[in-house]
C-alpha cells in the first residue's frame, strides 16, 4: 500500500516544501531583490527631505519609485509563496490582502501630494490635527493618511468634512473607487476559497487514488 503522511512537508507532486530560511536564501541571491531593498533607502530619505521643503521635482521621483516598487513586490510575495507549497487559494487571499495593504500606502503617500501642492489646509478634511503635513514630523502624518485610506477604502469612514477643491475631490474618489475595485477582489477570492477543495484535501483524495490503483 502507497501511503504518504500529511505532516511529511511534500506537495501532491512529491516536491519539497521550502522553509522560510531556505526561501531566504534564495531571495538573497536575486540582485533584483536587493537593487529594490537598497533604492528604496534614498527614496525614503528623499520622502523626509521633501516633506521638510518646497520642492517640487521630489513628488515624481517619489511616486514613480513607489508604483516601480508596487509592481515588483508582488512578483518577490509570489515567489515566495511558490517556494513554501503555500495552497493556491490561500496565497490569493495573501497576495489580495498585500495588495489592499500596498494600495492603502500609496493613497496615504499621494495625500501627501495633495497636501504639500495645495497648502496644509488640505488636510483638514481628514483630520482637524492642525498643521499635519508641515509639523516637521513623519510618522505621525502617515498614520493619519493611511488610517484615512483604509477607512475610506473600507467605506468606515470618509475624514472629517468635505474636499475643498478638485484635487482633493480627485483623490477622495479615486480613493473610494479602488478600496470598491479591491472588495470585489476579497470576495471573489474568499469565495473561490470557500469552494474550492483545500491543498490538504486535495492530497488526501491524490493518495486515496494512488492506493486505490495499486
Amino acid at each position: 500500500e502507497v501511503w504518504l503522511e500529511l505532516h511529511i512537508p511534500h506537495d501532491v507532486k512529491g516536491q519539497k516544501v521550502y522553509k522560510f530560511p531556505e526561501i531566504w536564501r534564495v531571495q538573497s541571491r536575486k540582485t533584483r531583490f536587493w537593487l529594490d531593498v537598497v533604492s528604496a533607502l534614498p527614496v525614503a530619505y528623499v520622502l523626509i527631505y521633501w516633506l521638510q521643503s518646497d520642492t517640487t521635482w521630489v513628488p515624481f521621483c517619489f511616486i514613480i519609485k513607489w508604483f516601480n516598487a508596487l509592481w515588483n513586490l508582488p512578483s518577490h510575495f509570489n515567489d515566495a509563496m511558490e517556494k513554501m507549497r503555500v495552497d493556491p487559494i490561500k496565497g490569493r487571499i495573501f497576495r489580495a490582502a498585500f495588495i489592499f495593504v500596498m494600495t492603502a500606502h500609496i493613497m496615504a503617500c499621494v495625500f501627501f501630494v495633495v497636501a504639500r501642492t495645495q497648502g496644509d489646509e488640505a488636510t483638514q478634511y481628514i483630520t482637524t490635527i492642525p498643521n499635519l503635513v508641515s509639523g516637521g514630523k513623519v510618522l505621525y502624518p502617515y498614520t493619519h493618511a493611511f488610517d484615512w485610506a483604509i477607512k475610506t477604502m473600507t467605506g468606515l469612514s470618509r475624514g472629517n468634512g468635505i474636499p475643498l477643491t478638485d484635487v482633493q475631490h480627485c483623490l477622495l474618489l479615486s480613493t473610494v473607487t479602488t478600496g470598491i475595485i479591491l472588495y470585489a477582489l476579497m470576495i471573489t477570492t474568499i469565495s473561490d476559497a470557500l469552494t474550492t477543495p483545500s491543498l490538504e484535501a486535495r492530497h488526501r483524495d491524490h493518495l486515496q487514488m494512488v492506493n486505490d490503483t495499486m
